[in-house]
């Protein structure tokens, strides 16, 4: 884990982050921030047949090249490791989308426990998402669209007394930047809850 200079004077943004990343690091899956769960699958049934394990009777075969990528990449005691656990696949139910959404939601909350500030947690989470960044590219372009269409109907000029794209007051902002995260979002329903203050007791007491 590489850190930065922020971390001698780490804010709740910085403990969430550093959280969040000790979190993947645990469970050797610095990965799942760079793909999306959905697309574990092909990844998980290269690993399989890297093992020499039959593939899991909910995942397909995938393509050559993941094949040849995974098994370069897997060392020889990581093959002998799953196929230590390839006896499990035919009675136990393989999801790789759930799996990597729950790693990123554990992930999530070992940071606001580390951070303990709900409110610069929540925020981080909804800066940070990919998801919310897809969907703030489209707004921003619709919006874009919108205020050249009304400089051409009513001109530049009548429209400068009223500009729509005026940055609103930083709490609106940051309000719809939580909003506009699922994983925020989820964060928020987790801080409600009876696991976090308990946890963060835990932490408290540690730290």
């Amino acid at each position: 884990l590489v850190l930065g200079p922020a971390v001698l004077d780490p804010k709740p943004a910085t403990r969430y982050f550093v959280g969040r990343a000790l979190s993947l690091l645990r469970v050797q899956a610095g990965l799942i921030d760079r793909i999306e769960p959905a697309q574990l699958g092909p990844l998980f049934a290269a690993a399989a047949m890297a093992a020499g394990a039959a593939l899991p009777k909910e995942l397909s075969r995938p393509d050559e090249q993941t094949e040849r990528i995974v098994a370069k990449a897997m060392s020889r005691r990581d093959r002998k490791a799953l196929a230590l656990q390839a006896s499990r696949f035919g009675f136990e139910s393989v999801d790789p989308t759930r799996w990597g959404q729950a790693v990123r939601r554990t992930a999530d909350r070992l940071g606001l426990v580390l951070a303990g500030d709900v409110v610069a947690a929540a925020h981080a989470a909804a800066r940070s998402d990919p998801a919310r960044w897809k969907s703030a590219v489209k707004r921003a372009a619709d919006r874009l669209g919108h205020i050249l269409e009304e400089n051409d109907q009513t001109g530049a000029k009548q429209n400068a007394s009223a500009d729509p794209s005026r940055s609103p007051p930083e709490d609106a902002t940051v309000l719809d930047e939580v909003r506009g995260s699922e994983r925020a979002l989820d964060l928020l329903r987790f801080a409600l809850g009876a696991a976090y203050p308990l946890l963060r007791r835990q932490a408290e007491g540690e730290l």
